[in-house]
């Protein structure tokens, strides 16, 4: 694998994880009330 494509591939990783985050922490905002 190039070491590009490793990058990409951590990016998107990244992304993702903090897109699931911001799910989770309106999941719970919402779970308050």
């Amino acid at each position: 694998m190039a070491p590009q494509q490793t990058h990409y591939k951590i990016l998107e990783y990244a992304t993702t994880k903090r897109a699931n985050w911001k799910k989770k922490w309106k999941i719970m905002e919402y779970s308050r009330f």
